[in-house]
């Protein structure tokens, strides 16, 4: 019973988080934006009720075996969708913290030389670098079933979900000390603006 409350209220909150994803999409496609970070928020969207829709059907199977041994096992077919849309999803984090980081420590240089198609261009690459990553990964699971190739595969799948993370939380924390360090300078001037008027 217990398992049947928290699949529920799990699908509860991912059918929310596709109606807000869904929002979101509407609102961005249905007004002109000029912002550089529209294409990432539409892509991060998209793969997130990608992601969402997984679960939601994952958890729905899985309430339908709680009463019902038998199932369609959909699950085998929806768990690597759901890796890829998360591993796409992480990348299109990291390429936006990645790219205010940069806004914000050289602003001039990010104004006149981004280039004007830069997300479209790292959007496509960051859907193509975890297909890719998934498709070889089914190869060695599926139809070699090699295992010491499978062990290096989770490892270097690991490390490269790691380096992501750990690229987003570096730029992450730059930002945030930017911005203590920043809005400190700016007291500092507003009290030696005061004592200078004093």
């Amino acid at each position: 019973m217990d398992r049947q409350v928290v699949f529920s209220l799990t699908v509860l909150v991912a059918l929310c988080g596709l109606v807000g994803n869904d929002v979101i999409c509407w609102l961005l496609y249905s007004q002109v934006w000029s912002s550089p970070y529209v294409t990432y928020i539409l892509n991060l969207a998209t793969v997130d009720m990608v992601n969402l829709s997984c679960v939601t059907v994952i958890l729905l199977e899985k309430i339908l075996m709680l009463y019902h041994q038998a199932a369609l096992q959909v699950a085998v077919f929806l768990d690597p969708v759901s890796y890829f849309s998360d591993t796409v999803g992480l990348c299109l984090l990291v390429a936006i913290s990645t790219e205010r980081c940069v806004c914000v420590l050289f602003p001039i240089w990010y104004r006149c030389h981004r280039p004007k198609y830069t997300s479209n261009v790292v959007c496509t690459l960051i859907w193509g670098l975890p297909f890719c990553i998934n498709i070889v990964k089914s190869l060695f699971l599926t139809y070699w079933k090699h295992v010491k190739a499978c062990v290096i595969f989770l490892k270097l799948s690991g490390l490269f979900h790691a380096i992501l993370s750990l690229v987003m939380c570096v730029s992450s924390l730059t930002l945030l000390i930017r911005f203590l360090c920043c809005s400190q300078q700016q007291k500092a001037t507003r009290v030696y603006a005061v004592v200078q008027i004093l």
